[in-house]
């Protein structure tokens, strides 16, 4: 989910030009909210909150008073990686301060870090690279995970490979979007998109680095479609990013690698099939990858802790009051 700038308040760079941010009381009303949704889904569903933030908040002090409430909560800490009013390029002192700050905040509280990076078809906004150079500085222990990173698809061979092996130095987990990405990117009215938006899932995977893929915002403003379906996320992502002929193992990017980024894979059973598990899963009649991703499967069976589940999907007007 995306959160809009709030108003622009507080410090000056010597520049004289005002780049910081200071959140709204956002944190107060939602964390609690969130806290009780999640005691709420237990067993059902695995909720975790992400502070996803302008990355101006970190040179605030309003950084430390959110990274604590998440951390009561249970939360990672995160950041849109921009800075409003400052160019993503050429990278300035800002973001180092930025990033540095952040990735401090979240070791102090032992807290994972979970960025949206580059979502732009910018070829020079390189700020995935960035992150991987100042969690390495820094020595960060926890888990990184950088969602989209769009602009590398544009970038040259030899930037491409040095930030590649920045990222696995680092240990950065990658998640993409390929529906959100492919929908957003390059879209510009009356012209046809010039490319599919997504990031360079063939080459991260083959160099090491744990990959998965996702849906970001649905039937909203960033895309207008979607009602988080995984099993058709894959679909869509096999499609958008050719992970075929051979299929390998590419289904654990919806499966297993999200369990594993997610620290859910202490049990063996989340994202895989196991002896004894819990036997979480779909049940599909496809026979064959042709079949499965051929047909949407609005016929599966869906068993959570071995019992099949109630799958009738809910009535749109349900969300009239709310619009």
């Amino acid at each position: 989910m995306r959160h809009t700038s709030p108003p622009v308040r507080g410090r000056y760079w010597p520049a004289g030009r005002r780049v910081f941010t200071r959140p709204r009381p956002q944190a107060d009303i939602s964390l609690p909210v969130f806290s009780d949704l999640r005691a709420a889904w237990t067993g059902r569903i695995e909720l975790q909150a992400n502070a996803l933030v302008p990355l101006n908040v970190y040179l605030s002090d309003d950084a430390g008073p959110l990274a604590d409430k998440v951390a009561r909560y249970g939360g990672s800490l995160g950041a849109v990686v921009r800075l409003s009013g400052l160019p993503n390029h050429p990278v300035l002192p800002q973001h180092d301060a930025a990033l540095t700050r952040l990735f401090r905040l979240a070791a102090e509280r032992a807290l994972d870090v979970d960025l949206h990076v580059d979502e732009t078809d910018d070829p020079d906004s390189r700020m995935l690279r960035e992150v991987a150079r100042v969690a390495l500085r820094e020595r960060f222990t926890g888990r990184i995970v950088c969602s989209h990173c769009c602009s590398l698809a544009l970038q040259t061979d030899e930037y491409i490979d040095a930030t590649l092996n920045d990222l696995l130095a680092a240990g950065i987990d990658i998640v993409s979007l390929p529906t959100v990405n492919m929908y957003l990117q390059s879209r510009q009215a009356g012209r046809t998109p010039r490319w599919r938006g997504v990031t360079l899932l063939h080459e991260m995977k083959s160099r090491g680095l744990r990959v998965a893929v996702a849906g970001d915002n649905c039937r909203d403003p960033f895309h207008a479609y979607g009602d988080h379906d995984m099993l058709d996320t894959f679909t869509q992502a096999v499609r958008i990013l050719q992970l075929d002929h051979p299929f390998a193992d590419w289904l654990t990017t919806a499966t297993r690698a999200p369990a594993e980024i997610m620290r859910l894979d202490n049990d063996d059973s989340i994202g895989a099939l196991a002896v004894g598990g819990r036997a979480d899963l779909i049940l599909v009649r496809a026979r064959t990858y042709s079949e499965l991703l051929s047909r949407h499967q609005f016929d599966r069976i869906v068993l959570r802790m071995g019992r099949a589940i109630d799958t009738t999907l809910p009535d749109y007007r349900l969300l009239d009051d709310m619009n």
